[in-house]
């Protein structure tokens, strides 16, 4: 992206005078998420396999925040070894809930910095 200037220079070394013209970024659409499987997982401290499906993430460099049910984030960068594949169109992470029952949230965030909007699973308690 920038700004950018073409001149003609003839074979027997004559030249034009310079023009420019503008060439800018492409849009990237945020990223979009339309599902999350499964939509309920036990509380019971282990690690649950999470799929995150959508449009427009990143490949590489981005990530996952989770909020628990008392407003508490978690980032997916804190685990990276966690990271089961990334898509354009999938995350698959695992993911350990803590043992803290209620509605969780997730976003993702691309590595230009666009988020999509949060999708809710629920973590079901033992009890």
């Amino acid at each position: 992206p920038g700004t950018w200037h073409v001149q003609v220079i003839n074979a027997d070394g004559q030249s034009s005078s310079s023009a420019s013209f503008s060439v800018a970024a492409a849009a990237v659409p945020a990223p979009s998420i339309s599902s999350v499987s499964p939509s309920s997982i036990p509380s019971d401290g282990n690690l649950h396999q999470l799929t995150i499906t959508g449009s427009n993430f990143s490949t590489s460099g981005g990530d996952l925040r989770f909020t628990d049910p008392s407003g508490v984030a978690y980032n997916s960068t804190d685990h990276p070894e966690r990271v089961v594949s990334v898509s354009a169109t999938q995350w698959v992470y695992s993911i350990n809930d803590s043992s803290t029952p209620g509605t969780w949230h997730v976003q993702v965030i691309n590595a230009d910095g666009q988020s999509s909007s949060s999708a809710s699973f629920s973590v079901q308690s033992l009890q």
